[in-house]
């Protein structure tokens, strides 16, 4: 089925102040210990955009809300404020056939690539359920073959159940089914988690090569900063569910904004021994989000802070073309 036009200037993909609310207590856990918080926000005011063939890479530490987001814009969590528009349509509010058509044209692979797979299917029955679900009428067996074929995996494949699967190929299955119905959009959450370096490279360069091929939009998700330093043109980077800086990636990498992304920058090991720390990066562990701090939600752990930043939270503003930060004092 032909994609819809899409002006030189659309964005694909655009999120407009996304929250994403969990409920945490309820029934008799809440009556018992009625001051503690019911709901935690993981995902408070996050405005991105993906332009069409574009690479966008999600950066944080653990817990910093980067799945909950991805998760929201496929519909797998309801998002508790904000817009979600794709192709310009908001995909929030439309009938059913609407958000059919929308989830037909993103594809999503998981942060788990074994436990994302049903153990019950072969491979071959996995790769094309996107066909079944969507009522697409092809020749089920020709489709497995070229996706698998795609993914640089044999046909004897097609017949293995995920548990016979090493980590990278179930990756690339995953890849395979994401990329079934040739979407305009892939979410990837942590694509290259608990791989060998050898195979981390293998996956990416097979996103890339892929993306090349069909003009797909990529928003990477990734903890791994050397990955997404290469991969992404645009970065970023989330702290307690907030986005504290966006931009270029060669810009934010040469020069970040926000404190913590050059803490987080900083961390990043180097191979030369003579390259030693006298103080570590980031200082402190990420705080709770059932217990969010006042003010800017980064100030117990930056070394500039001053009493502003304990009472008062930086609005994300604009600093360059295509950058934004939100930081009182941004080191730009």
């Amino acid at each position: 089925m032909p994609r819809a036009a899409c002006g030189p200037m659309a964005e694909l993909l655009e999120l407009e102040n996304l929250g994403v609310r969990y409920r945490v207590l309820g029934g008799w856990r809440a009556l018992l210990t009625p001051r503690a918080p019911r709901t935690l926000d993981a995902v408070l005011n996050a405005s991105l955009r993906v332009a069409p063939g574009e690479t966008y890479g999600l950066v944080g530490e653990s817990g910093s809300g980067k799945t909950s987001l991805a998760r929201a814009i496929v519909g797998l969590v309801p998002h508790s404020a904000g817009h979600i528009r794709f192709r310009g349509h908001p995909i929030e509010g439309g009938s059913d056939r609407a958000l059919r058509q929308v989830r037909r044209e993103i594809g999503m692979m998981f942060q788990d690539p074994v436990a994302s797979l049903s153990p019950r299917k072969t491979v071959g029955s996995l790769i094309v359920e996107p066909f079944r679900i969507h009522g697409i009428n092809r020749n089920l067996d020709t489709e497995a073959r070229r996706l698998i074929d795609m993914v640089g995996l044999g046909p004897n494949y097609l017949r293995m159940y995920p548990h016979q699967l090493s980590g990278g190929q179930a990756r690339r299955v995953g890849v395979a089914r994401a990329l079934a119905l040739n979407p305009a959009l892939v979410i990837a959450d942590e694509p290259t988690a608990g791989l060998d370096v050898s195979v981390q490279g293998e996956v990416l360069n097979l996103l890339t090569q892929l993306q090349a091929a069909n003009g797909m939009g990529l928003l990477v998700v990734t903890h791994n900063l050397p990955v997404i330093r290469h991969v992404s043109t645009r970065i970023g980077i989330m702290y307690l569910g907030r986005l504290v800086e966006q931009g270029p990636t060669r810009a934010v990498f040469r020069s970040p904004a926000h404190p913590y992304t050059a803490g987080l920058i900083a961390a990043v090991p180097q191979p030369d021994p003579d390259l030693r720390r006298d103080t570590p990066p980031l200082e402190g562990e990420i705080p709770s989000l059932r217990n969010r701090p006042s003010g800017c939600e980064f100030h117990a752990r930056c070394r500039l802070a001053v009493p502003r930043c304990r009472t008062e939270a930086p609005a994300y503003t604009a600093i360059a073309p295509d950058r934004g930060v939100a930081c009182h004092f941004p080191l730009l």
